[in-house]
């Protein structure tokens, strides 16, 4: 008997910024809080020197984490890794900022007001 190749829904943006947490859509509207919690994997030179180093944060609100490899020569990024909590990423569709600052404010119980209006 032939298999089906069972294609998983994708549920909409609007249902996907619904079940967001509040503290995603924070961060997604205001940018990521972030709190250095260490450096590490420094590599030296023969004379032990520091040639670069990663430095690791975490956000204070969503639990984000970003790796950041820093040269030394002249202090610029070489390398970046986000690590997002489960949740945070929204799948098969991408996420406008207006569209999470919109679904931060109707759960705030506030009535958008119409077009012309209020402006």
């Amino acid at each position: 008997m032939p298999t089906r190749n069972r294609v998983r829904s994708v549920p909409t943006m609007a249902k996907q910024l619904e079940e967001m947490k509040l503290s995603f859509l924070l961060c997604r509207t205001e940018r990521h809080k972030w709190d250095i919690v260490t450096d590490r994997d420094i590599i030296t030179d023969q004379w032990g020197g520091v040639v670069r180093f990663t430095r690791h944060n975490r956000c204070d609100r969503c639990d984000a984490e970003r790796l950041i490899t820093i040269s030394t020569a002249d202090f610029t990024v070489i390398h970046r890794s986000p690590i997002y909590p489960p949740g945070y990423l929204a799948r098969g569709v991408r996420i406008p900022v207006a569209e999470a600052r919109r679904e931060q404010f109707s759960r705030g119980g506030l009535k958008i007001a119409k077009r012309g209006r209020n402006r």
